[in-house]
């Protein structure tokens, strides 16, 4: 997921370097991809008594898949992230079971002579200074966050 939220739904902010209810925008050049959706629901873990999240179908299930070519435009909506419940999605889910989707999955591309670039865009609450050279964050900057 690219935003973290608690189990009860709220925006968890200082795990988050996007903000909160805005949407991130994928455009993809090249060749082909395929980005896979998978739909987890809220679960008791009996043996720690916490909550976790479950794939439906197992953690390599996959429920839905979008093919990115080149120039198309995919558009993640936050809402698909918040943990809720959500009948209208699935009848089957009468016990009212809190659920999200997870994407990613992309598949490595088996040819050789094969090249697909996503520009990611987000709105963020926060911009760091990197060294030129390196792309690492300057060492007082590390410090002043430990």
């Amino acid at each position: 997921t690219d935003n973290v939220y608690s189990t009860n739904g709220l925006f968890v902010n200082n795990k988050n370097s996007q903000k909160e209810k805005t949407v991130t925008a994928i455009l993809t050049l090249g060749n082909e991809r395929v980005l896979k959706f998978q739909k987890q629901l809220l679960v008791d873990n009996e043996e720690t008594g916490k909550q976790i999240w479950e794939g439906c179908g197992g953690e390599d299930s996959f429920c839905s898949y979008f093919r990115l070519s080149n120039g198309s435009l995919f558009v993640l909506h936050p809402n698909d992230e918040i943990p809720k419940i959500r009948k209208e999605l699935d009848s089957e889910n009468m016990d009212c079971t809190k659920s999200r989707f997870r994407h990613g999955g992309i598949d490595a591309f088996k040819a050789r002579n094969k090249l697909s670039v996503a520009l990611v865009f987000r709105n963020v609450t926060t911009v760091l200074t990197l060294h030129r050279e390196t792309g690492k964050l300057p060492i007082s900057l590390l410090c002043d966050s430990a």
